[in-house]
């Protein structure tokens, strides 16, 4: 590990990665907060089949789109609810 953390700082000073927080992370008039999510990894699996071969580039655009598709939850302003702990009976009844 501190071998990486060397070799990370060394990239850093040459100015070969990007430091501080993404650019992309702040927009203005919006808070974010990051939410644990605890599944099981059978079920992780399965999510991960289903983005890629959908060719979606990560988990974060796979729950992005499915929240944008109306499947949101009614906090956000959606008219349905999402109850993340089903994804489990999704997986059992549609597998990939």
């Amino acid at each position: 590990m501190l071998t990486y953390m060397i070799w990370k700082t060394h990239e850093a000073q040459k100015g070969r990665i990007p430091l501080g927080p993404r650019k992309n992370a702040h927009r203005e008039g919006v808070t974010f907060k990051v939410l644990p999510l605890r599944l099981e990894s059978q079920v992780v699996d399965k999510l991960d089949e289903a983005w890629r071969s959908r060719g979606i580039k990560n988990r974060m655009e796979f729950f992005r789109g499915a929240r944008s598709r109306g499947r949101g939850c009614a906090l956000c302003g959606r008219h349905r609810r999402v109850n993340v702990s089903r994804f489990r009976d999704i997986a059992r009844r549609h597998p990939i």
